[in-house]
């Protein structure tokens, strides 16, 4: 059974989806990626874990037109889902794409993360980065072809040829939301590299060998960054949310400690 509830910070409102398998158990809190949501970036993912985990996932609230975001503004979202929902509980930190820098910014200063989880980072961002934001602003006014471009960006060419039309359109509906000029400007110029230095958990980053948004390269790096962590390569485009589902459950699990199985959920009211 998932419940939600919905928080704000400030005057951003934001969305929780929790299946909570037990008290006493660790928590994985998930972070979605670009224009992305839960339901958008872990249906497989949020409902495996759950079987074993409590899981809670945060659907980031827009931060309006701000060309000032910074990780750190959402990921005091994240922090506040946390002290919220799971109080005083050990948490495992999973983010994707641009959660996984969020999740890198929350798992540097946040005590009660004792793992962490980066799928698709980049330690900071290069021009790949801004040429998505620019292309993205000329198709603004085209959603067919922002879309098509979305999927050209995200997906390995393998990925794409191997799927039908209508099931490359079913599989990967981007964009669930909209990315404001406030996100695009963040993803064109977040960098971690002094944050990375900070994170102390130990950290898995999984990197996908054909990520034409950020490069293999650019996840390497914020593992080299990071004090404490592990590299995975897997065969992948950058949505490998969508691509390598059970990749990624299998290296996920292999590297977080074993829960307890569920056997409640509970309300978040």
């Amino acid at each position: 059974m998932v419940t939600t509830k919905s928080l704000t910070v400030g005057h951003t409102r934001f969305v929780c989806h929790l299946s909570d398998r037990s008290d006493d158990a660790p928590a994985i809190v998930m972070i979605h990626g670009i224009g992305g949501r839960t339901d958008t970036d872990f249906p497989f993912l949020f409902p495996m874990l759950a079987r074993t985990y409590t899981v809670l996932a945060i659907d980031l609230g827009a931060a309006g037109d701000s060309r000032d975001l910074t990780l750190e503004d959402l990921g005091r979202q994240v922090g506040s889902a946390i002290d919220s929902i799971l109080p005083q509980r050990p948490i495992f930190l999973l983010g994707y794409s641009l959660g996984a820098l969020i999740a890198a910014t929350v798992a540097s200063s946040h005590t009660s993360i004792s793992r962490l989880i980066l799928i698709a980072g980049w330690l900071h961002s290069s021009p790949t980065h801004k040429t998505f934001g620019k292309l993205w602003r000329r198709l603004r006014n085209d959603q067919p072809a922002q879309r098509e471009f979305a999927r050209l960006i995200a997906l390995s060419p393998t990925f794409i040829n191997e799927c039908k039309p209508e099931d490359l359109a079913q599989t990967f509906p981007f964009s669930a939301i909209p990315i404001s000029e406030a996100h695009l400007q963040l993803i064109g110029s977040a960098d971690l590299r002094e944050t990375a230095a900070r994170i102390t958990p130990p950290t898995l980053v999984i990197g996908c060998s054909a990520d034409a948004l950020s490069g293999l390269e650019q996840s390497e790096a914020l593992a080299g960054a990071i004090p404490n962590a592990t590299f995975a390569e897997i065969p992948s485009g950058h949505a490998a949310v969508v691509e390598r589902p059970a990749q990624l459950l299998s290296l996920i699990t292999g590297f977080l400690p074993t829960a307890t199985p569920a056997r409640h959920s509970r309300d978040l009211t």
